[in-house]
């Protein structure tokens, strides 16, 4: 389950077994100067199935999010064998996927009616934050960008817990044109965690601490 199904690099998505790994795809892609956006420092060992049971996000997710944002469609197997296509689906299309035999209607069904009727304790419960997100986000299957039913912001990050992913296809996003790195010097650790939110006015990628911890014992030949 490793292999790299199929690319479209006019479209812009890639179609991929679980078991591919995120540099694996990427150098695959980067001739076409484009890269899955999800970028985790494991990033030679990390699974793309591992990643979307995560939905892993990793030190660039203030820009790019998580990897449930860049997920297009996913094929999953249910507890029965039954194989389930989840896709972003528009009010007319999800009435259509409620008509589809075994369990796959009920799952549209259910999880429709519960975020439907529960909308204003889910909007409560759940926090306003891009990165908290352990479980079942509920918050995302019509809080999407596309305000569409969506059951893979649901599939992402459930562990597995609620089908085995066989295939994903992914949303790629086109290679920065430039990178810069800038190392600034704090005297304390305090000082440093202070100027966060004004370093964040800049809109970085990221922002890492190095704490550097210098000790000497005994002598030194």
């Amino acid at each position: 389950m490793n292999r790299i199904i199929e690319s479209n690099f006019k479209e812009g998505w890639v179609c991929v077994e679980p078991g591919v790994v995120l540099d694996q795809l990427n150098e695959h892609l980067a001739p076409n100067k484009v890269f899955f956006a999800p970028d985790l420092s494991p990033s030679n060992r990390a699974t793309l199935g591992g990643m979307v049971n995560t939905d892993a996000c990793g030190k660039g997710s203030r820009i790019y999010g998580r990897t449930s944002d860049h997920v297009l469609e996913l094929t999953c197997v249910l507890s029965n064998g039954e194989v389930l296509e989840s896709v972003s689906l528009e009010p007319e299309a999800l009435s259509e996927y409620k008509k589809k035999p075994g369990i796959s209607a009920n799952i549209f069904k259910i999880v429709d009616k519960v975020v439907s009727e529960k909308t204003d304790l889910i909007q409560e419960v759940f926090p306003k934050m891009s990165r908290f997100m352990t479980g079942y986000n509920l918050a995302k299957v019509y809080g999407n960008s596309e305000n569409n039913f969506n059951l893979n912001y649901l599939l992402s990050g459930s562990e597995g817990t609620l089908a085995v992913v066989s295939k994903a296809k992914l949303r790629l996003t086109p290679l920065p044109k430039h990178k810069i790195l800038l190392v600034v010097k704090y005297k304390t650790f305090d000082d440093a965690l202070s100027d966060a939110e004004m370093l964040l006015k800049f809109d970085p990628a990221a922002i890492g601490v190095l704490l550097e911890l210098i000790e000497f014992q005994g002598s030194v030949d």
